[in-house]
């Protein structure tokens, strides 16, 4: 039952994706073993064809209820779904749209331009990381994600790659973990073999509130000068392109 498939969960993820129209929203739910992962997901199955069905007979069933998607693998339950700017819309005409005005997410472009607020973090391993510290003799590659974002976990190795190449040129790649502990943080590194990896902890939102991070993966590029040169928030496709190519151009300035 219910309780049984509950009791089973360990441990919940979520992530977000952006694409040029639509928004890709996932859940990993973790479970104590395959068989509560798939009870979990015959009761999530369950009640989406139920709500699929409750809404069809109202004769006002939304179309993002036929883009939620599940599905199993191995203790963990995925749960999907595109949201498109129409169903945004549709969600708007439940309730007054100046709720929605007055709690608008701060948009993180409108920091291109401006100079990079300063941190300083503790560097995963030991030491710490200031920002302050490259103004004027690197470049730096800001990612703020986390090991339970699916997106987060497509990106960074693009990322990486974009960077990689070019770090004898003074570009610097820094990770800023999301409010994870070490330990799972150590353990994600080791099984995806990115030892080389410079992550600093966040735990207490200190430059995510600074470099307005409201939804990961989020990638800001620094210039030498301290100056935040471009921000791409999501996972798309050819972020490792877009990044090597914006890199390259204000190297070459």
């Amino acid at each position: 039952g219910l309780a049984n498939a509950v009791k089973g969960i360990r441990e919940v993820g979520f992530g977000a994706g952006f694409a040029e129209k639509s928004l890709g929203v996932n859940a990993a739910i973790t479970c104590a073993d395959a068989q509560s992962a798939l009870a979990l997901w015959t009761m999530a199955q369950a009640g989406l064809g139920m709500a699929q069905l409750a809404a069809a007979g109202e004769g006002n069933a939304p179309p993002i209820l036929n883009r939620i998607k599940t599905q199993t693998k191995g203790k963990s339950v995925i749960i999907s779904v595109q949201v498109l700017p129409e169903d945004l819309d549709e969600l708007g005409s439940f309730g007054p749209g100046a709720a929605f005005e007055e709690d608008e997410e701060p948009d993180p472009e409108e920091l291109i331009g401006e100079k990079a607020a300063d941190f300083t973090l503790p560097v995963l391993g030991g030491g710490e990381f200031d920002l302050s510290e490259h103004v004027g003799k690197n470049v730096v590659v800001l990612d703020f994600w986390a090991t339970w974002c699916g997106p987060c976990v497509k990106a960074l190795p693009e990322v990486m790659k974009a960077t990689d190449g070019l770090k004898d040129k003074g570009v610097v790649l820094v990770a800023v973990n999301q409010g994870e502990e070490a330990k799972p943080i150590n353990k994600f590194l080791k099984r995806k073999k990115w030892d080389g990896l410079k992550v600093v902890l966040d735990n207490e939102d200190i430059s995510s509130d600074a470099f307005m991070v409201s939804g990961i993966p989020q990638t800001v590029i620094i210039d030498k000068k301290g100056i935040v040169r471009h921000v791409h928030v999501g996972y798309s496709p050819n972020i490792g392109k877009r990044l090597r190519k914006e890199l390259e151009a204000i190297l070459a300035e």
